[in-house]
């Protein structure tokens, strides 16, 4: 298996702890308090939400064959399925996801961080060497990744190469990951954001996975990123009647 020693996880452990509590210091530092008891609310009333509905899962041999022989992957899925997303990670997984440095990713960072997963800022597409790296050294850890590979500004379905790179240097393998609601509305966002009504089924389809071979170039990285995207749309054309899985509820996640 890919992973680092108990001494390095336990490091990386206490890096990203540092990291929880900094987008509430950030918005103390700046005086939104409005804007932290809002998100401090809206995390509760996710979370109460999300016990509500049932999930399906959907072809879980393809996540299972990935981690046989890596202790991590990563979760690549579009940006207008993220509040599914957030929803539908099982307590026990550890998980990092890369949120932008926005104010709309602070909103986002937050019920991220008390909901279970660690945030790491900045998009695959503009972070900076320091910010790939520490996000390569979680994988590595044995965090999952969790990548809206099309955001955060789009253009909506189109892979960008974070996660192409991302799985070339640590040859963690990519789980193209479809997660949508059976009942839900779009919101007027560029992605068309789902947000899943109560008492839905969300499901969970996993798709085959993907390692991007080690040491591709930058000229190789469309060639990647138009299979994975292949590979996304595959998954979003099947129908209801294909998607056939296991169902449970958020208390046995």
């Amino acid at each position: 298996m890919v992973g680092l020693n108990l001494d390095q996880d336990k490091s990386t452990q206490t890096y990203l702890n540092e990291h929880r509590t900094r987008v509430a210091r950030k918005l103390i530092r700046e005086r939104r308090y409005l804007a932290l008891v809002i998100m401090w609310l809206c995390t509760k009333l996710i979370n109460l939400i999300s016990y509500t509905y049932r999930y399906k899962l959907v072809y879980e041999n393809n996540l299972a064959d990935a981690m046989k022989e890596h202790d991590s992957v990563i979760y690549a899925f579009w940006h207008q399925n993220i509040i599914s997303s957030i929803f539908s990670k099982p307590k026990s997984v550890k998980a990092v996801c890369l949120i932008s440095k926005s104010r709309d990713g602070d909103l986002i960072a937050y019920p991220c961080e008390n909901l279970g997963m660690k945030a790491l800022r900045g998009s695959s597409g503009k972070m900076s060497v320091g910010a790939k790296k520490d996000f390569e050294r979680c994988l590595l850890a044995g965090y999952s990744g969790v990548i809206a590979i099309d955001g955060p500004v789009g253009p909506a379905f189109k892979v960008k190469y974070g996660s192409i790179s991302f799985s070339s240097n640590t040859q963690v393998p990519i789980i193209p990951y479809r997660v949508f609601s059976s009942c839900h509305f779009r919101l007027p966002t560029w992605d068309r954001m789902l947000v899943p009504l109560p008492f839905s089924t969300i499901n969970i389809v996993y798709g085959k996975p993907l390692t991007v071979d080690k040491g591709v170039t930058k000229s190789q990285f469309r060639e990647w990123a138009d299979i994975l995207e292949q590979r996304l749309v595959d998954l979003e054309q099947l129908k209801a009647g294909d998607l056939k899985g296991r169902i449970i509820s958020k208390f046995r996640m």
